[in-house]
């Protein structure tokens, strides 16, 4: 969540712990009621660089002093001031910067306060064309009790440079949010921050910075000192879109805590879909004397493959939050980041402690993957770690193991969404599995359905895709309709396409058959339904294994996965829907969690994702889920296919001429199952 979508006067839009990207500068804590509007008042000219000259812009509790836009050509220095001169009030101000080809503008911008307990919202959008330059230096001076939130948007176009260098002191919450887009060929950016923080105060200093063109080149440093009961808060996300290739990205954060009770929070991250990069983050957090390395990672991605989410490579592992507090804690030692790996058949097996095993005399050999995967070590490690370290519940408490566990809970989701590609980790629900999850759907919808609504699922689908709709058939009067598939396992596309009427209400199928092996063309029926009207469930939990789902791709509604599968633990799902989707679902139960408030008349509810997760969540369980991703998103994906596609032809090979022995399912492109009979013989 940006600044942007901030309103002072809609305390629903104040951000909480539970929004991600707010999840340690909690503004609902400290803000829970609009603030009344500021008046209007008059500036002198100056501010704290008024003896360099130049323009001047100003904003006067929210109101522009003159003009609130500034267009640079040529060389030229622009003081620009955000000043709050009243109490107890709130204001909101936004100033645009437009830069022509060739100019170099130097901006001097001062936040300035001197109302007690005032809220501000600013604003800045910066559009910086090809060869132009332009420097920033931002100073933020404000009293202790002053709430302010400010962002700048910057747009570098390819062949721009961009140098920003930022100091905070502190407030009651101070936020400084950067976000810019690279444009990558020969653009430069070099983005530098302090803060010095003393008494109460706490500073965020958060940046996301996206290349989307190539060999864009990136620099960023922040440092800190914090001390008596202040805080501070690093949060930096370098992105490399997909054709951003040769891009350079160096994000560095440290700090330095001279107190027992001064905290530190960072979460650097870097997520990465382009080839042949270099990138890398560290972070480090001390005591007087003593440098404790936090994280640290880099990632530079092989075989064709990028560090990111969507199944498209691999996240960033270094770059998960840390939080130090005191000088005498005890640091997270040296975490090595991810490297893509290539695919070791060998080397991936140790990693399994129970196929170290022996059955009837002979070293275990595990085929019974599609019903529940083995588990690695890493998520064996991560769950017990969680247990016997740091285990508290979650989103209830501020001591220290609650905010550790919160962390990593939230944290998991954050994996999951760069797994699925998702938009953002609030489309990512957790449930107890594949089969709650579209159960959780089919409820949730069930309570609009009208006698003659049409639901069509395939005739490949797992039970846990057709019972939850036969019950809206039972209940409701719904119309189950049937896509059928045709001899060699693929699904009929053109019966299913007859099938689609202006009545069909749901579509709900498989991403790849847990029997048949078939990978269905889930875009490509996303779209078909769309263009009828109806939404779209896609049952993942075989396709997030063998396929690299991305959603935004797919465009559909909602998409299911489960842990067991993808070698995390039991009693875990996950649901992915768009905003609008989840939105439009009804709360499926009730209890502690999923509320806002709660009144003897009246009862408000969470905003989505928590709005569907009642009561205390499976906390151990979604840890292991996060770490068996990070684990899976460890591979390189392309290798790993190949190598199960090789394994499917051997086997199939091998199964050439058995007598009475017949294969089910040989679509073209299918994943690597295989399901054959035997005349004789019954499956149980």
């Amino acid at each position: 969540m940006s600044a942007a979508v901030l309103n002072l006067n809609d305390p629903a839009t104040f951000p909480s712990r539970r929004v991600e990207a707010w999840k340690y500068s909690d503004l609902r804590r400290v803000l829970r009621e609009a603030p009344e509007p500021s008046p209007a008042v008059s500036v002198a000219p100056g501010g704290p660089f008024a003896m360099l000259g130049g323009d001047e812009m100003t904003f006067a509790n929210g109101r522009a002093v003159g003009a609130d836009a500034f267009v640079a050509s040529g060389e030229q220095t622009l003081r620009l001031r955000f000043v709050s001169e009243a109490a107890n009030t709130g204001h909101s101000a936004a100033a645009r910067i437009a830069v022509k080809p060739g100019a170099k503008l130097l901006i001097l911008e001062s936040h300035e306060g001197s109302g007690a307990g005032y809220v501000a919202h600013n604003r800045l959008d910066i559009d910086i064309p090809a060869g132009a330059e332009v420097t920033r230096v931002v100073l933020v001076e404000e009293p202790e009790d002053a709430i302010s939130v400010a962002e700048a948007k910057v747009a570098v176009a390819p062949g721009g440079t961009f140098r920003q260098t930022t100091l905070l002191t502190g407030a009651k919450l101070q936020r400084q949010e950067t976000h810019l887009s690279h444009g990558g060929q020969g653009a430069e950016v070099r983005m530098d921050g302090v803060y010095l923080l003393t008494g109460a105060r706490h500073a965020d200093m958060t940046s996301v910075v996206s290349h989307s063109g190539l060999n864009g080149v990136t620099s960023q440093l922040t440092k800190g000192v914090v001390r008596d009961q202040a805080r501070g808060v690093f949060q930096g996300k370098i992105i490399v879109q997909r054709g951003a290739d040769g891009t350079d990205a160096r994000m560095g954060h440290h700090a330095l805590i001279l107190s027992e009770r001064g905290e530190v929070d960072a979460k650097p991250e870097l997520e990465i879909y382009a080839d042949d990069v270099q990138c890398a983050h560290g972070n480090t957090v001390g005591g007087a004397g003593r440098e404790r390395p936090v994280l640290h990672a880099a990632a530079r991605p092989v075989g064709g493959r990028g560090a990111g989410a969507a199944g498209a490579g691999v996240p960033d592992r270094g770059g998960g939050p840390h939080r130090s507090r005191g000088r005498a804690g005890k640091g997270a030692g040296m975490a090595d980041g991810s490297v893509v790996r290539a695919f070791d058949a060998y080397a991936a097996r140790a990693q399994f402690p129970i196929l170290s095993r022996t059955v009837n005399g002979r070293p275990l050999v595990y085929l019974d993957s599609a019903a529940s995967a083995q588990k690695p070590q890493a998520v064996i490690d991560a769950i017990s770690g969680a247990m016997s370290g740091s285990y508290a519940n979650v989103h209830r408490g501020l001591h220290t193991l609650a905010n550790e566990t919160t962390e990593a809970f939230e944290g998991a989701r954050a994996t999951v969404a760069r797994f699925l590609n998702a938009e953002a980790e609030t489309n990512i629900v957790f449930t107890k599995g594949g089969t709650e999850a579209i159960n959780l759907v089919a409820a949730g919808v069930g309570q609009s359905i009208q006698p003659g609504d049409e639901i069509i699922v395939s005739q490949m689908e797992h039970h846990s895709n057709i019972v939850p709709w036969h019950m809206l058939r039972e209940r409701y009067g719904a119309v189950l309709k049937w896509a059928p598939v045709l001899d060699d396992g693929s699904l009929d596309m053109a019966g299913f396409e007859a099938l689609l009427t202006p009545r069909t209400k749901i579509v709900a199928v498989t991403h790849m058959s847990n029997v048949l092996g078939t990978i269905n063309p889930i875009t490509e029926i996303t779209r078909l339904a769309h263009k009828a009207g109806a939404r779209v469930l896609i049952d993942g939990c075989q396709g997030a294994v063998h396929a690299a789902p991305d959603v935004q791709a797919i465009g559909c509604d909602w998409y299911v996965l489960t842990g067991h599968k993808l070698y995390g633990p039991t009693g875990i799902g996950a649901l992915y829907g768009t905003a609008e989707a989840l939105e439009s679902l009804p709360p499926w139960q009730g209890g502690g969690e999923m509320i806002e408030t709660v009144e003897e008349d009246r009862v408000t509810y969470a905003k989505a994702p928590h709005r569907f997760e009642a009561g205390t969540p499976p906390i151990l369980e979604a840890i292991g889920l996060g770490a068996a991703l990070d684990w899976l998103m460890g591979f390189d994906k392309a290798q790993v296919i190949a190598h199960e596609q090789a394994l499917y032809a051997h086997a199939r090979a091998r199964l050439d001429g058995v007598d009475g022995l017949r294969v089910l399912g040989e679509a073209d492109g299918k994943g690597a199952i295989l399901t054959f009979t035997v005349d004789g013989a019954h499956a149980p």
